[in-house]
């Protein structure tokens, strides 16, 4: 399973390297039954690519795990497909808003995540 040689491989580097987390990136927030069975994982990312706001992503991460979390990638196509043109302003205000909640989580603020 591709798990299953992910953790290997993290255990590897572990070996050889004492100093730094091992990350890895998940295109969502991992089941828990992943971050169980990836256990070699110290830190964990996330790309996301859904909507004007993360939902619950935050809260389902913590719900999950106490491992550290960040985003690798967020943001919003600059095609906007309902009319088949590139549409800039709508892909910075979406990046606004998704990095408004970002700050809103973020551990180094009161109430963060």
């Amino acid at each position: 399973h591709c798990g299953d040689r992910l953790n290997e491989v993290a255990k590897l580097v572990k070996r050889y390297d004492h100093q730094h987390p091992v990350a890895s990136i998940y295109g969502e927030a991992p089941p828990l039954d992943i971050i169980e069975r990836l256990d070699a994982i110290d830190v964990w990312g996330v790309n996301y690519y859904d909507e004007l706001s993360f939902g619950d992503l935050f809260k389902r991460f913590a719900q999950r795990s106490t491992k550290p979390f960040f985003l690798g990638e967020y943001g919003a196509d600059a095609y906007d497909a309902r009319y088949s043109v590139v549409n800039e302003d709508a892909q910075a205000h979406a990046t606004k808003l998704l990095t408004q909640e970002i700050m809103e989580n973020s551990a180094i603020f009161p109430g963060g995540i």
